[in-house]
This record gives C-alpha cells, sequence and structure tokens, in this order.
C-alpha cells in the first residue's frame, strides 16, 4: 500500500508528491463528518500538460493511529511523476470529529476541528 510519508495541510502551498500509475484516494484526517463546502483538490504534473481532478469516492472511514480519517475523493494518475497539490476553498472545508449528525442537531459533541489543523493524506491499496 502506498501511502504519502506525512499529513498534509490543506493550506500548505506547492506541495509536491511523486505518483506512480494507478488509483489513489484521499482522506480528511482529524474526523468523520466532513463538510467539503467547495473544498477542492488538484494535482498538476510537473510537466504542466496532465492535470488530474479528483472523482466523487464512496466516503470510507479509516483510523490512523488514535485520529480518525474519512476518503472523500479518488483520483486516476495515468502518468507517473512528480505533481504538485492544489487545494481550492480550504477555508470552507470542516471536520467534527464524530460523524454523528443527530447528536450536533442536539449541541452534543458539535466542536468542530480547527480549520488550520485539517490534514489530508494520499494512500493507494
Amino acid at each position: 500500500m502506498y501511502k504519502s510519508s506525512d499529513n498534509i495541510s490543506i493550506h500548505e502551498v506547492n506541495k509536491q508528491l511523486v505518483f506512480n500509475k494507478g488509483l489513489y484516494h484521499l482522506d480528511v484526517i482529524g474526523g468523520w463528518e466532513i463538510g467539503k463546502n467547495g473544498f477542492r483538490v488538484k494535482l498538476v504534473h510537473e510537466n504542466g500538460d496532465d492535470v488530474v481532478f479528483p472523482t466523487w469516492s464512496w466516503p470510507v472511514t479509516n483510523k490512523y493511529g488514535w485520529t480518525k480519517g474519512k476518503r472523500i475523493f479518488d483520483f486516476h494518475v495515468l502518468t507517473e511523476g512528480i505533481y504538485t497539490i492544489d487545494f481550492w476553498s480550504s477555508e470552507n472545508l470542516t471536520v467534527r470529529p464524530t460523524g454523528f449528525s443527530s447528536f450536533s442537531l442536539l449541541g452534543l459533541f458539535d466542536r468542530k476541528v480547527e480549520n488550520k489543523l485539517i490534514s489530508v493524506i494520499f494512500y493507494r491499496k
């Protein structure tokens, strides 16, 4: 399984990763209730010709140690190489640790993860 070595802040600019051909997933780290609110990601190959936009992903939950994560996007990489990651509207992404919307309506467990602390991870199985 391929996994980016570190969590990547959604506010990081010009972050580069090496991708081989294949299907990759992107998980948001910090909780199971994710509000995308226009949050988008794209990968731009170092040659500038290949741009990879994500497709919607079935929302699979994962655990990274004691931290919760949830898959939100899939990427089909057709050209291997170094890609720059571009995040759009990262300030609009919201994460709640619980994932229980009904409790949020009651005001229980309604705390959000601070936006500046939200990170993502890329992986391939």
